[in-house]
């Protein structure tokens, strides 16, 4: 009986690690899935764009700040964290 019970405790201990260890998928967009938002938009590749990306809020909505060079100016463009959806593309003085 001691056996059978330390098995399941060990069994237990198993699945709890493994579930601890699975990402947590809580539906926000990473700053590398907004990079690929974004270059899906504009139609250029990632070598192209020579993306950067900062965090960044607009009206108290988390974001993303995604510059990139296109057509040869520097481009910033929010993408909100939530839903992927791309809030402004505007021309930026922003350099690196």
């Amino acid at each position: 009986m001691t056996r059978r019970i330390l098995a399941l405790m060990a069994g237990a201990v198993l699945l709890v690690s493994l579930l601890a260890a699975c990402k947590k998928d809580d539906g926000t967009i990473d700053q590398e899935e907004a990079v690929a938002i974004v270059l899906e938009e504009i139609g250029i590749s990632r070598e192209q764009a020579n993306p950067h990306v900062h965090p960044t809020e607009v009206d108290g909505r988390v974001c993303w700040g995604v510059y990139v060079t296109y057509k040869n100016k520097q481009m910033l463009f929010v993408v909100h964290s939530a839903t992927g959806e791309i809030l402004s593309a505007e021309e930026s003085t922003h350099a690196h």
